[in-house]
């Protein structure tokens, strides 16, 4: 009896589901300072985005499962309006590749919350390092 095309799915056509795992990696996100113009510190920015950290690892770790070696460094530009929520971010470079973990990652940062800056917005570009932490 022929089943056709019902042992293959998606972007993974032509492999056997079987070929398909979930590997047990951690994701590691490491930054580096951030390029602010505005009125809003630096490390008030930076420890915001710290709380926020989790969110960016499960972007990524949601994929790592399936590509144990997807890894790269994404930097984000994102303005703070005057009431402290972002107004846009844009991915502005990216060697991850990846643009659900890069759309993943921009829909996160919306629900991101600032305090309000001194005067006006303030536009942010932070770097962030996604890697690979074998269990």
């Amino acid at each position: 009896m022929d089943i056709g095309g019902l042992g293959t799915w998606g972007p993974q056509k032509g492999r056997e589901l079987e070929e398909i795992k979930e590997h047990k990696v951690e994701g590691g996100v490491e930054t580096s300072a951030p390029e602010v113009l505005g009125k809003l510190d630096r490390n008030v920015i930076s420890s915001v985005v710290m709380r926020y950290i989790g969110g960016i690892r499960a972007c990524y770790e949601q994929k790592l499962k399936i590509n144990p070696q997807l890894s790269g460094k994404i930097s984000v530009r994102f303005t703070i309006g005057a009431d402290g929520r972002v107004v846009s971010r844009e991915i502005l470079r990216s060697t991850l590749n990846d643009p659900d973990v890069e759309n993943c990652i921009l829909r996160r940062i919306r629900y991101w919350r600032f305090p309000p800056p001194e005067e006006g917005e303030v536009v942010v570009t932070y770097p962030f390092v996604l890697t690979a932490v074998s269990e």
